[in-house]
């Protein structure tokens, strides 16, 4: 068995979306990565396609400039609303507007869909910049030990030659997908999130290109017919669609979902066939709501589970990237900090105490939405009329109208997105968001000025320190140190001025304490009113976990 060159830093196992976002975290604390993926090309299909205000806020602060990527994805015009109909061009039973935070009220940043291979080759791009990251293809991961310095030693299988090679790393981070291969051999169980027996879900999907522009708007169709349901996805309506469906496979063997049967879906859920239609790929999954015991291996502590490798969700709520994003913010930042002498390495056991509880809300909900759709198919098709009879019935039609609104925290979470609050569970719903002072929460969205420059108050928290924000006339110091941890102060006034009064307003609600302690990750750590108490309460928090 060959060696590989030299130790690295971290080796991420998995080059999708969750492993190259860890890989381009690390690097920006200055750590080199090696991203092994072990296809030889991405997989066809769009997958993933709505980004959240979260996820781009995590993405604003590793300095990645989003806008060439918003130009890839459907327009806000464009993906303006969910439908509900009987095909595409005929009876539309409602919708729901889809248009989210365009305000920028409650974050510096509008959710946009994008199809995820543009995602990826805008973070790759990013990642290989910044001369930290290899990232190499047709290497298969197998198994890891552990050697007598303490360095974990990676199996590999690289397919060019046919060889199998190890590689040394101080840190392994598993982010290879639902069905992770790492997450086994690191002793790591994954099971049912939500209790009971596991539930699996089969689904069966084609890519298609066809010029569907001139329909009307929107960036997802739900197609709801007696016998059958399906979801259209937008994600550029001139070119590219995916149509997909739940099926029972003792009803629909595998070999039966084939191009024919697929052509005559799209056609029907399109209500024509387009003369341009054209197959791009058909890809048969199955998914459940699963969720890892722990996301730190008790077989070799520096190894690490982030995304699907950590959780499941079915398709219906858009948070299996999103989540996996946030993820990668939460450990690379604690990696971080061993790594500076900030905390022991058992700090990092929070990544599971934090995260786990996020990802079993959102699982929970992914269930809540796929029920809440099954029952609107339900409502709709209740008492066996036509959907043009349906429609022009106002008892009907008031029942349908109903249950769409019944399903309106399915598009619209922004309290499942931004407001979890760590070491606490949800106490609202998820479309009941609220800028909280807590601890454990995000740091609210408000505008401000730095520099004659607008910028966020999540701009002033750069990633790499904790901040103290504090009143105008609070200190003199500009940084200070606690247990060799630096800590930076903005103050109002000094260092940023407050463009309308509203984040003064916003923090009148801690009196009596007067400043916010945010961690790198833009997350509170708490409420202080001196120097001395913001050192004893950073002090007592980073040893916390020792």
């Amino acid at each position: 068995m060959a060696e590989d060159e030299k130790p690295i830093f971290a080796l991420i196992v998995g080059g999708g979306p969750i492993g190259i976002t860890t890989a381009l975290a690390l690097a920006r604390f200055g750590y080199r990565s090696l991203v092994l993926e072990r296809h030889a090309e991405r997989l066809g299909q769009p997958k993933a396609h709505f980004l959240n205000s979260r996820t781009l806020e995590i993405y604003r602060q590793l300095g990645l400039d989003m806008s060439p990527l918003r130009k890839c994805g459907l327009q806000p015009d464009e993906a303006d609303a969910v439908r509900f109909v009987s095909s595409m061009t005929g009876v539309e039973f409602g919708f729901i507007d889809f248009r989210q935070n365009e305000d920028q009220v409650i974050s510096p940043e509008v959710p946009f869909n994008v199809a995820q291979p543009y995602l990826e080759d805008v973070l790759l791009s990013a990642a290989l910049a910044t001369g930290k990251v290899e990232y190499r293809r047709m290497y298969e991961w197998k198994d890891c030990t552990e050697s007598v310095e303490g360095l974990i030693l990676s199996e590999v299988l690289r397919r060019t030659p046919n060889t199998t090679i190890t590689i040394k790393s101080k840190y392994l981070i598993a982010c290879d997908g639902a069905n992770s291969r790492a997450r086994e051999k690191l002793d790591i169980k994954f099971g049912p999130a939500l209790g009971g027996q596991q539930e699996i879900l089969h689904y069966a999907s084609v890519h298609f290109s066809a010029d569907l522009s001139h329909l009307r708007t929107g960036v997802l169709w739900f197609v709801l017919n007696r016998d059958k349901m399906g979801v259209l996805i937008a994600y550029d309506r001139a070119k590219s669609w995916v149509f997909f469906h739940p099926y029972n496979p003792e009803l629909t063997p595998k070999a039966t979902l084939t191009s024919e049967y697929f052509r005559g879906l799209v056609f029907e859920a399109i209500g024509y066939g387009p003369a341009d239609y054209r197959e791009l790929g058909i890809t048969i999954w199955t998914t459940s709501p699963r969720l890892a015991e722990t996301y730190r291996s008790p077989k070799l502590r520096n190894a690490f589970l982030a995304g699907d490798a950590a959780h499941s969700f079915p398709p219906t709520g858009g948070l299996g990237v999103n989540s996996g994003v946030a993820d990668v913010q939460n450990l690379a930042w604690k990696i971080h900090a061993v790594e500076e002498g900030w905390v022991r390495p058992t700090f990092i056991d929070d990544l599971s105490t934090e995260r786990r509880p996020v990802a079993l809300a959102n699982a929970r909900q992914s269930k809540i939405n796929e029920g809440k759709i099954f029952r609107l198919a339900s409502a709709i098709f209740k008492g066996g009329s036509k959907p043009e009879e349906l429609m022009a019935d106002p008892a009907s039609r008031l029942r349908i109208q109903e249950a769409i609104d019944d399903n309106w925290e399915h598009f619209q979470a922004p309290n499942l997105q931004l407001g979890y609050v760590y070491g606490r569970d949800y106490i609202r719903g998820p479309a009941d968001y609220i800028k909280e002072l807590v601890p454990g929460a995000r740091l609210a969205h408000y505008w401000l000025s730095l520099q004659g420059r607008q910028v966020s108050s999540l701009d002033l928290i750069s990633g790499d320190k904790f901040v103290l924000m504090t009143p105008e006339g609070f200190t003199e110091l500009k940084e200070f140190t606690v247990v060799e941890t630096p800590v930076v102060v903005q103050q109002l006034t000094r260092d940023f001025e407050d463009i309308d009064g509203s984040w003064a307003a916003f923090m009148a609600q801690a009196e009596p304490a007067s400043s916010v302690l945010v961690r790198p990750d833009q997350h509170i750590v708490g409420l202080v009113d001196s120097i001395e108490a913001a050192t004893s309460m950073l002090s007592a928090y980073l040893q916390s976990a020792n």
